[in-house]
């Protein structure tokens, strides 16, 4: 070695020592600050559509496409979303969204769609994440083999 300074210990050419730099907001912050924003208004959007389908008839394509919109940016969420606390301030903003436009109605029945709506995006969010980091660590390889020689047994004892 011709430098003065030893190498760190656990160091090599497979495990390098990755420096990191903390200053400011960590990589990606205002991406995912302009998708929740697009997610609530899709979700607003959505609300409006699904009212205005119930009181005057729009075109349900109209309300699919929206429909749409709304569950690729909350797909896209799941996959970003790095912090609970803001995630569920933000699921809270869509479920105001979603019954917003409902605000005529009865409190009580207003009150209990909003925490029924509440409790199946936080149910989805939740389990949805939970497969993400689930299959992020799942070995394909060795299931995919598994499933072959399974299939291969089982199309065997077909032909018997």
């Amino acid at each position: 070695m011709t430098g003065d300074k030893a190498p760190a210990l656990g160091q090599n050419l497979v495990n390098p020592t990755r420096i990191e730099f903390s200053e400011g907001r960590p990589k990606g912050f205002y991406k995912s600050i302009v998708l929740d924003v697009f997610a609530v208004g899709a979700a607003l959007g959505f609300g409006y559509g699904y009212y205005r389908y119930l009181t005057q008839g729009l075109a349900v394509w109209i309300l699919l496409v929206a429909l749409t919109l709304f569950a690729v940016l909350a797909v896209l969420q799941v996959f970003l979303a790095k912090h609970g606390g803001r995630t569920l301030f933000v699921i809270l903003l869509e479920a105001i969204a979603l019954i917003g436009f409902f605000w005529q109605d009865d409190w009580r029945i207003l009150g209990i769609t909003g925490a029924i709506v509440l409790m199946f995006l936080v149910w989805g969010y939740h389990s949805a994440s939970g497969d993400l980091r689930t299959a992020s660590r799942y070995r394909f390889s060795v299931s995919r083999a598994r499933s072959l020689a399974s299939s291969r047994r089982g199309c065997s004892f077909s032909w018997c």
